[in-house]
């Protein structure tokens, strides 16, 4: 009985990472860390905004897409080509600004 609860807690154990893996869902494809930049673009299309990643010596180290999308902005950092993190954000999505009329 010892063995095989030693054996489930390990098993576990080693399950852990799979659970844990970031992904995010766009429409019915969906986005997992380790994809290329690539998949990235095939799956999400192009991102309403990129940011540059830079260390404190402002050396590019990666880019930062952001997408704004049904009241949440979806956050995937790329690093090497491929994606090293995605973090979702609810409730800031950018205010569109209102269009300015020229005046004759």
């Amino acid at each position: 009985m010892r063995k095989l609860g030693w054996g489930l807690a390990v098993g576990l154990a080693l399950s852990t990472p799979v659970w844990a893996a970031d992904t995010v869902a766009f429409g019915n494809r969906v986005l997992v860390t380790g994809d290329a930049v690539g998949q990235v673009y095939q799956v999400a299309g192009a991102p309403s905004r990129i940011k540059k990643i830079e260390n404190k010596r402002g050396a590019e180290v990666g880019e930062r897409f952001e997408y704004y999308r049904d009241g949440k902005t979806t956050l995937i950092t790329i690093k090497d080509g491929k994606v090293a993190a995605i973090d979702e954000v609810y409730g800031s999505a950018p205010v569109a600004a209102p269009p300015i009329q020229a005046q004759d």
